[in-house]
């Protein structure tokens, strides 16, 4: 049994957030083991339908034989009875072809079946490629909302940043009570929690 070969893994140099969904599709469908056993799956079953179909062929049979003699020779069989060999070289064959004309329905049954097996098969093939696409949809889709999700958790926490010194130089200027201060730093170290 030889087993296919496991491709070498390809590594994209490039950083998530620039990684295209159609690119981490094409990569989610060449690695997947699940969906190449689908398709080894599928190739089986087809397989099966030719060796279905095979029960309508003709057999072929045959067989050869040659009696070869070199020397011409006399040949006793009984006392004063002798008869004469001639050099002989003589061929003689036959061949058969037979065609099952009626198997009570077995061969016809069981092209069917294999019919049957390798439409299952290929649905099989596609429920797991649909699925699939959908987990790697649903990845990517998650890895770009948590980078958006950070950018802004970054922005909100620069914000409350900005509202601090802003808050302190308030307080220093003499126009503000220390609450605001107070009330900034809150702000941000919640920011920062988030």
């Amino acid at each position: 049994i030889e087993y296919p070969a496991e491709p070498p893994p390809e590594l994209d140099t490039a950083p998530m957030e620039d990684l295209e969904l159609a690119r981490a599709r094409e990569l989610g469908l060449q690695r997947n083991h699940s969906l190449a056993a689908a398709q080894a799956t599928v190739e089986s079953a087809v397989a099966r339908i030719a060796e279905a179909r095979a029960a309508f062929l003709p057999t072929v049979g045959g067989q050869m034989r040659r009696t070869f003699n070199r020397e011409a020779r006399q040949i006793e069989f009984a006392p004063g009875q002798t008869t004469n060999v001639t050099p002989l070289d003589e061929w003689a064959g036959s061949a058969e072809l037979s065609i099952s004309l009626y198997a009570f329905g077995r061969d016809w049954e069981a092209l069917q079946a294999a019919r049957a097996n390798a439409a299952t098969q290929v649905l099989d093939e596609r429920s797991v490629k649909q699925e699939l696409l959908f987990l790697i949809t649903e990845a990517w889709y998650g890895i770009h909302e948590a980078m958006a999700q950070e950018e802004v958790t970054r922005d909100a926490l620069a914000a409350a940043e900005r509202q601090l010194q802003d808050a302190e130089n308030v307080f220093a200027a003499g126009r503000t009570t220390r609450d605001a201060v107070l009330t900034a730093r809150v702000n941000m170290l919640a920011s920062k929690q988030t």
